[in-house]
């Protein structure tokens, strides 16, 4: 998993620049039998056979409106690797079921709107959402158990952040908001 994880992200750091690039084709590591990579409806995709999970590596469609599949060949896609949306003009992005990691700097400049971390996620990276200029609302589960540094940092909007009262993510959203983060809480 960590294998795939390395080739994935230096894949992406080299074509961290390019956006949404349609024509981004992630190869097949000759190292590594067990991953396969393609790209498919509009997802750069990063398939670990030996785990049996599916991971986004990039968004390289052009649409507005996504939905990130539950599974893909019948496994489950279970991250979003770093950069995956950076500036793309995805203004809504629906995750899949199965989605438990979203990492650091996954919606960067993206003109997202609002968006919900699915029930059952545990992990957001660092910066997130940075720079999203039109980002109004985020919703975040309570099965979050880490939530990386300034996930909200660079949103010129103020962001109404939904969480669970007393969860990981309320008590993670009133030390930002103490910290001065441009955000709203709204306690479900």
């Amino acid at each position: 998993m960590k294998k795939i994880i390395s080739v994935a992200l230096a894949v992406i750091l080299m074509m961290s620049f390019a956006g949404c690039d349609k024509n981004l084709k992630i190869e097949k590591d000759e190292n590594n039998q067990n991953e396969t990579s393609f790209d498919v409806g509009g997802f750069a995709l990063g398939i670990d056979e030996e785990e049996n999970v599916v991971e986004i590596g990039m968004y390289t469609g052009d649409d507005e409106k996504v939905r990130v599949p539950d599974t893909v060949d019948g496994l489950p896609v279970v991250g979003i690797l770093a950069n995956c949306f950076a500036g793309c003009n995805v203004e809504e992005v629906k995750m899949g079921k199965y989605v438990y990691y979203i990492e650091s700097y996954a919606f960067q400049w993206a003109a997202i709107e609002e968006f919900e971390v699915p029930e059952g996620a545990t992990y957001l990276g660092d910066h997130v959402f940075l720079e999203c200029e039109n980002l109004k609302k985020v919703t975040l589960p309570d099965s979050l158990e880490t939530i990386g540094d300034n996930i909200f940092e660079g949103c010129v909007n103020e962001v109404e952040v939904v969480v669970e009262k007393d969860s990981f993510a309320h008590e993670y959203c009133e030390k930002i908001l103490a910290d001065g983060a441009n955000i709203k809480i709204k306690a479900k």
